[in-house]
């Protein structure tokens, strides 16, 4: 049974775990920053090709062809960003310069999952009506 547009069934944690530590990170909680230079530091590619058996268990065979067949720093960013989106968490990502070369800095966080007309019907329920008399 297909769970959404990208996997078979959902990851269980401990698969999203073991990609989170790929990147260097400790949890999906971790505030650390990290990089490109970081990935690569870190041989996040080489570490998720180990993973890659274990993780085309839950993609869905054509989105594991396009996202586990050539995984590139950039491309592990977004095979990250799709597992983290299960656990409601993602990547905020931007830009930063150091040492006057622009590097795209990365760091997980919580998605906001409400949805905006409850927003705007929370923000209207609490308005309240005033009354100006000019005499």
């Amino acid at each position: 049974m297909v769970k959404n547009q990208l996997f078979k069934s959902i990851p269980p944690d401990s698969v999203i775990d073991k990609v989170i530590k790929t990147f260097g990170l400790t949890s999906i909680h971790d505030l650390y920053e990290f990089s490109k230079e970081d990935i690569l530091e870190n041989k996040t590619v080489e570490k998720l090709y180990e993973l890659k058996s274990e993780l085309e268990k839950y993609y869905l065979p054509c989105k594991a062809r396009t996202y586990l067949n050539d995984i590139t720093p950039k491309n592990s960013i977004t095979i990250l960003r799709q597992l983290l989106r299960v656990k409601n968490y993602g990547v905020k990502s931007k830009e930063k310069y150091i040492r006057s070369e622009k590097s795209i800095i990365y760091k997980l966080h919580a998605l906001d999952l409400t949805p905006k007309n409850e927003i705007t019907q929370a923000n209207s329920n609490n308005t309240q009506s005033y009354v100006i008399d000019f005499n």
